[in-house]
């Protein structure tokens, strides 16, 4: 799929799975931190973008993305995606989607 200049990437995954309920998982290819959110501005090349998005029917708090991102100057930043992921050009996504998804957590032994 590509999402458009000017388009969040996160909205249109979630936006597209919803369509076709269906879930995907995405790889395009989390550091530790101290929990703080980072907003960053300015155009950064996406390394790396990994997650997945499931159904309304699966539980709360397992979507999600990882990105990794280059700056101009080469510096690499990443880390969970929270809020909006602006395309600041076109962005091509190869996800595989998938019918009746599951969750099922294992037992900790």
């Amino acid at each position: 799929m590509e999402v458009s200049s000017g388009c969040d990437v996160s909205e249109s995954l979630a936006n597209f799975a919803r369509r076709k309920q269906r879930g995907t998982s995405v790889t395009l290819r989390q550091p530790a931190s101290s929990g703080a959110i980072v907003t960053l501005h300015g155009r950064f090349e996406i390394l790396s973008l990994l997650g997945s998005i499931l159904p309304p029917s699966a539980p709360p708090g397992i979507i999600g993305l990882t990105i990794y991102l280059a700056g101009a100057q080469g510096q690499v930043v990443g880390g969970g995606v929270v809020g909006a992921l602006i395309a600041s050009g076109p962005v091509v996504i190869l996800a595989a989607s998938f019918r009746n998804a599951a969750f099922d957590r294992l037992p900790i032994r």
